[in-house]
């Protein structure tokens, strides 16, 4: 429909495909136009797909799985670059000591022979308590096998007696606990007990460096109070927290030790 007012003057339909193609009065002659998206009559033709794909999606927020590959990356690395602390931090923690101060007995716990016991001989000369406390650890298997061959091997509180005897120490200031114990946690109890009877208020536990931690533990839950004890290390003990790894015999101890942590922990969630 012509329009004697207006620029347009006309328009019909495009005989390619049906699009509606504007005629424009222009100089006195009219003019085709091609419409938008047209691209026979010279337009710009549609948009790409890839366009209209960019410009209607939204931009992507990273996925669960990228930001767990992202965290995991950098947990590796700064374990990485902080492995030896780390590791350090770990040793550590196994080895717990208190300012030592007279006591009234001093424990020396099964194992670790000889440095508990050498240890344990240097604090009780140097004053900080009166007696020497050992216990028995159960009896070794087959020792009465050697002993029937005529093999004289002797157990470790045997040996610890020899030592501190032989050190000094007079069998009065020594006193060697009866029952048979086979953990950390069953000597304790047993020595928590001689000391409650003895009307014992303090002592000083010695023990090797990697043990400290586990066995204050237990004995502070286990004297619940009535008694304060003082952990102290073996300086004779070799092991050293902030390079344990280093060795196969200290990093199995090390792995032990937590493996024996967490089986304490267990007896005090359940009750024991």
């Amino acid at each position: 429909m012509l329009r004697d007012s207006g620029a347009w003057i006309g328009r019909f339909l495009s005989p390619v495909d049906g699009q509606c193609l504007h005629l424009r009065r222009v100089g006195g002659r009219a003019r085709r136009r091609a419409p938008v998206g047209c691209p026979l009559w010279g337009g710009p033709g549609p948009p790409r797909h890839s366009e209209t794909m960019s410009e209607k999606r939204p931009r992507r927020v990273p996925s669960f799985r990228v930001l767990v590959l992202g965290l995991t990356i950098a947990t590796v690395l700064s374990g990485a670059i902080f492995r030896e602390r780390l590791l350090g931090l770990c040793g550590q923690y196994l080895v717990t000591e208190r300012a030592l101060e007279p006591a009234d007995a001093i424990i020396v716990l099964s194992g670790g022979v000889p440095e508990r016991i050498l240890e344990a001989v240097d604090v009780y000369k140097a004053g900080y308590a009166p007696r020497l406390i050992l216990t028995r650890a159960e009896k070794p298997e087959n020792l009465d096998l050697l002993r029937s061959f005529g093999v004289a091997a002797p157990e470790g509180y045997e040996i610890n007696l020899h030592i501190a005897r032989k050190l000094g120490v007079p069998d009065e200031a020594i006193v060697l606990l009866e029952p048979r114990v086979n953990s950390t946690y069953m000597e304790l109890g047993v020595v928590r007990d001689y000391c409650l009877r003895q009307g014992l208020h303090s002592v000083i536990m010695v023990t090797s460096k990697s043990h400290t931690t586990r066995a204050y533990k237990i004995f502070h839950h286990l004297a619940d109070g009535r008694i304060r004890v003082i952990p102290h290390a073996s300086r004779y003990d070799t092991f050293d927290p902030t390079t344990w790894w280093t060795t196969r015999r200290t990093a199995k101890e090390v792995l032990f030790e937590y493996e024996k942590l967490v089986h304490y922990y267990l007896i005090v969630l359940t009750g024991g």
